[in-house]
């Protein structure tokens, strides 16, 4: 988990130093399409294009829920939002896309 957050943390850097400050994705949006990104391309290098869509929604909506659930039991810090399950699967969709691209382009 520690290498995932490292690597989310740099491609956060990356987004921050290329956003204008207005920016026009939000910083917590950018992170759900970076994460959904990775996401996305890891399960499309193991399982079909399909099941990885499915992975990434499920994922998507397994992290709004535990943001939910930490909300309600823990401490209200998480924001609850089905944009960010859509930033999630937009993120996903360009990783599968991005896979797919390189699988054609190397055979």
């Amino acid at each position: 988990m520690d290498i995932i957050e490292k690597l989310l943390d740099k491609i956060m850097i990356q987004i921050d130093r290329t956003m204008p400050k207005s920016r026009i994705i939000p910083k917590d949006k950018a992170a759900h399409i970076a994460g959904g990104i990775l996401i996305g391309m890891g399960l499309t290098l193991v399982t079909q294009p399909v099941i990885a869509l499915i992975g990434v929604i499920a994922v998507g909506i397994a992290k709004e829920l535990y943001d939910l659930m930490y909300n309600e039991f823990v401490e209200k810090k998480h924001s609850v939002e089905g944009l960010d399950v859509l930033a999630t699967v937009l993120g996903g969709s360009i990783g599968i896309g991005a896979v797919l691209l390189i699988r054609y382009l190397v055979s």
